[in-house]
C-alpha cells in the first residue's frame, strides 16, 4: 500500500503478505527498514482490518500533524468503502475520494505516474539480475527488495505531477 502527499512526500508503505502468523513476515527481511513495514491476512489481500491499520498508523497521524483537513484517493475496492473505515475516515476530518471503476488509469495519482516508473525500474533491476545469474530465480524478498530499490528513486516530481494531472496545479 503506497502513501504519499499532494506534496511528493512518501509516508510509509505497507507490504501484505499472506499468511496467519507474523513469522512468515520475516522472509521479506524489512528488519530495521525505515518507511516501510508489513502485515499479514489470509490471502494476501488487503481486508478492511489492514485499511483500518493504515487509516491509523499512516494517514490519521499524517492528518493530525498537519492539523488539516485531507483527502484520500481511493478506487472501489470494497476493503476501502466498509461502514466502519468509512466513519474513523470521517471522525478524523479525512475525506475518503472514490476513483470511478475503470478510471484509475486516468484518476489515481499513483497510477498515472508512480506505478509505472515503480514497474520500469523493477524491470531493469531484474534484466540486470538476469545477466549476472542467468538461472537466479527472484524470490519474494528480492521482490521486496527491489521495489524499495525502485520506489525510493521516484522523484517528488513525479509524484506530485499525477497529482496535478488530476487535481491540476495545487
Amino acid at each position: 500500500m503506497l502513501t504519499v502527499t499532494a506534496t511528493g512526500i512518501k509516508l510509509p508503505t505497507i507490504f501484505v503478505k499472506s499468511g496467519k502468523t507474523d513469522r512468515c513476515l520475516k522472509s521479506l527481511e524489512l528488519d530495521g527498514a525505515t518507511n516501510y513495514f508489513a502485515l499479514t491476512t489470509p490471502t494476501g489481500w488487503v481486508n478492511n482490518l489492514i485499511v483500518g491499520i493504515w487509516l491509523d498508523n499512516i494517514i490519521i497521524p499524517y492528518a493530525r500533524a498537519k492539523n488539516r483537513r485531507c483527502a484520500v484517493f481511493l478506487d472501489t475496492y470494497k476493503a476501502h468503502w466498509q461502514q466502519h473505515i468509512v466513519d474513523k475516515a470521517d471522525a478524523n476530518n479525512i475525506a475518503l475520494v472514490c476513483v470511478p471503476p475503470g478510471k484509475t488509469a486516468t484518476l489515481q495519482p499513483l497510477d498515472i505516474r508512480v506505478n509505472g516508473a515503480i514497474k520500469r525500474k523493477m524491470k531493469s533491476l531484474w534484466r540486470n539480475a538476469v545477466v549476472v545469474d542467468q538461472l537466479h530465480r527472484r524470490s519474494q524478498k528480492d521482490a521486496v527488495c527491489d521495489f524499495r530499490k525502485a520506489y525510493d528513486k521516484i522523484d517528488r516530481d513525479v509524484i506530485v505531477s499525477g497529482l496535478n494531472h488530476v487535481t491540476g496545479p495545487m
